[in-house]
C-alpha cells in the first residue's frame, strides 16, 4: 500500500511539474529591419517590436523561474523520495527549465545586438 501511495504522489508531482512548464508563453522573435535599406518608419517599428519582445522575454523568464520553484515545492510537499525516479524526473525538468532560461537570455541578447547593428547600418546609410 505504501508503494502505491508513493507512486501516486510521485505521479501527481510529475503531472503538476510538467503541466506547469507549459503555462509559460515563449515570445516570438521580432523581425529586425535591414538598416542599410530601411525607412525611418520601418526602423521605429522594428524598435517597438524589439522592445515588446524584450518585455515579453522578461515575463517568460520570470514565469520559468516561478514554475521551477512551484514544481520543486510541490515535490517537497508531496514527499518525493530523493533517490526515486520521480525525483530524477523533476531534476531533469528543472534542468530543462534552466536551459530554456539560458537560451532565452541568449536570444534576447542576440536580438538586441542585431537591432543595434541595424541602427548603425541605418545611420551610416542616412548620413
Amino acid at each position: 500500500m505504501r508503494l502505491f501511495q508513493q507512486s501516486l504522489i510521485a505521479a501527481t508531482a510529475l503531472f503538476i511539474a510538467g503541466s506547469a512548464f507549459a503555462d509559460c508563453d515563449k515570445p516570438q522573435l521580432p523581425e529586425i529591419p535591414d538598416g542599410s535599406t530601411a525607412s525611418q518608419e520601418s526602423m521605429l517599428q522594428g524598435q517597438k517590436a524589439v522592445k515588446q519582445y524584450l518585455q515579453e522575454g522578461d515575463a517568460y523568464l520570470k514565469c520559468l523561474e516561478q514554475e521551477n520553484k512551484a514544481a520543486l515545492a510541490t515535490a517537497k510537499e508531496s514527499g518525493v523520495e530523493p533517490d526515486s525516479e520521480a525525483a530524477r524526473q523533476l531534476q531533469a525538468e528543472s534542468e530543462a527549465r534552466v536551459q530554456e532560461h539560458n537560451a532565452t537570455v541568449d536570444a534576447m541578447h542576440n536580438v538586441g545586438n542585431q537591432f543595434n547593428q541595424a541602427v548603425k547600418s541605418f545611420k551610416a546609410a542616412n548620413q
